[in-house]
């Protein structure tokens, strides 16, 4: 049983000031109020398994309430080097509320997970060059989570839980671009570099067959590496050929596209099981639309090359009470498989 009120407040506000033609200044901010009131039982049936009993002891909590007032801020500057080009600085804080964990396996488990709080400061410009053909935005930036929020499978092996999975920096270089190469030939493409690393979280949950090494009996230091679902490198590009046909009336369009994702766990307690490697996807889609864009039918081609791979992966649930006698151990693995190939066909329209 699970029974959770929640209230939510905010007040925000942003404002650009205009120094000269070419330099603004601009400054926002944000009030925000979280209160939240919650109970919970956990209680078994008549006759539950030793094993269940064990595992989920009854456990009632009643009547607990967090409150929590938090003022987050944006500041930044532009500058205009040319009329279509911007170079930017811009420093940023947010903030994500805490709140409470709906399934409690037992007593002893978090009930009650901290708000999450950021500051990003990003330096970047954006521009159109060769006649607007091309458009270009690189950005750099570095962001700081403290307290970060994410959802891990509980110890016992019955559930998930969010929990604050200490602190993270990621420092990274994101670039996009669309380039129009001729009056039908477009190209657009995108690339990232991520660094992100554990700055400090000393006291994790271990995975099955982890040697403790926390700052806490029973835990595992993940202080300096790198978390899960954290690629190094991805990216996409696409290209487009469009020809009118009908007079004008209607457009032929035929598109190609790839995107590379590099290597990660999957994982948040970084078991070895759910590290995958890097991928490559590739599609197609060829169609016919209005010139006007009110309407487009295509036929398409997802994951051409039929690349498996997982799209999560996770300590097996309940793996100690349903693997005896089966070919997962009680400490088994799951994983979910991303879409395989796929075609289709698609209509849609604007109005």
């Amino acid at each position: 049983y699970f029974k959770q009120n929640a209230t939510s407040v905010s007040a925000y506000g942003q404002a650009t000031l205009k120094l000269t033609d070419s330099l603004r200044v601009q400054g926002g901010l944000r009030w925000s109020h979280d209160k939240k009131k919650a109970d919970m039982a956990n209680l078994l049936g008549p006759n539950p398994s030793t094993a269940i009993a064990v595992s989920l002891p009854p456990n009632v909590l009643s009547n607990i309430r967090r409150s929590e007032s938090k003022v987050s801020y944006m500041v930044g500057t532009q500058f205009n080097v040319a009329p279509d080009n911007m170079i930017y600085l811009r420093y940023a804080t947010g903030y994500k509320a805490g709140g409470f964990n709906a399934r409690n396996p037992s007593p002893g488990l978090p009930f009650e997970f901290n708000y999450e709080s950021s500051d990003t400061i990003e330096f970047g410009f954006k521009s159109s060059l060769f006649d607007r053909r091309l458009q270009l935005n690189v950005s750099a930036f570095r962001m700081n989570l403290n307290d970060f929020q994410d959802s891990i499978l509980n110890p016992t092996g019955v559930g998930f839980s969010v929990g604050n999975a200490g602190d993270r920096r990621v420092d990274g270089v994101e670039a996009d671009l669309q380039l129009r190469i001729s009056p039908n030939l477009r190209l657009q493409g995108g690339l990232s570099y991520l660094d992100a690393v554990f700055t400090n979280y000393g006291a994790g949950q271990c995975y099955s067959g982890q040697v403790a090494d926390g700052s806490r009996p029973g835990t595992c230091n993940y202080t300096g590496r790198t978390p899960a679902q954290s690629p190094k490198f991805s990216g996409n590009l696409a290209v487009e050929y469009t020809r009118p046909i009908n007079g004008g009336r209607l457009e032929l369009f035929l598109m190609g596209d790839m995107s590379h994702t590099s290597s990660v766990y999957l994982d948040p307690l970084l078991d070895p099981r759910s590290f995958q490697t890097g991928r490559d996807l590739f599609g197609a889609r060829i169609g016919i639309q209005a010139a006007n864009g009110s309407w487009r039918f295509s036929l398409y081609g997802k994951n051409l090359s039929n690349k498996t791979y997982y799209a999560q992966a996770t300590t097996m649930p309940l793996g100690a009470f349903i693997s005896a006698g089966g070919t997962a151990a009680a400490s088994g693995y799951v994983g979910w498989y991303a879409p395989p190939r796929v075609y289709g066909a698609e209509l849609s329209t604007r109005f």
